[in-house]
């Protein structure tokens, strides 16, 4: 394991520039998923592989279930940068466990960044758009048993 800090670009933009790394003092490249080529191209030029995995994002109008909660009982406010899932939807999480623990064995990267641990919303503007979420049934059971509070509605367990 290296003990020396990583640095250096981030995005698929850089890959063709990757000969060029050292020259930069850039001894990693961060990049999205388990990108073969890019992997295979930090290996030649002993440039660290450094991954950026999603976690708790995907793509609602292909998996509605997934879609969180609010507190008035209704699906979030989503558009193409909301991220967050409903937690409690165990076979998406047990996939997204599964993505990552086969990237992890079959290439064994020098980082990796679990990207989009977050609840739904998105921070990354002067306006975040925070939304308190999962309420769905599953998601308020869940909490209840896990803080011993006896809660039926958002209301509740926000105000608790």
């Amino acid at each position: 394991m290296p003990t020396d800090a990583l640095f250096g670009p981030y995005g698929s933009g850089a890959l063709p520039f990757i000969d060029h790394f050292a020259a930069y003092n850039a001894n990693a490249f961060w990049f999205h998923g388990f990108d073969a080529a890019a992997i295979d191209a930090c290996a030649r030029y002993g440039i660290a592989a450094c991954v950026e995995f999603k976690t708790f994002r995907a793509d609602f109008d292909a998996h509605p279930e997934l879609i969180p909660i609010g507190v008035d009982g209704q699906p979030i406010r989503y558009g193409k940068l909301v991220q967050g899932v409903c937690l409690s939807q165990q076979a998406f999480l047990d996939e997204t466990e599964a993505h990552l623990l086969d990237g992890l064995r079959r290439f064994a990267p020098a980082g990796i960044w679990l990207d989009y641990l977050t609840y739904a919303g998105w921070f990354e503007t002067p306006a975040p758009d925070l939304q308190e979420s999962c309420f769905c049934s599953a998601c308020v059971k869940e909490f209840c048993a896990a803080t011993g509070i006896d809660a039926d509605t958002p209301q509740q367990i926000l105000t608790t």
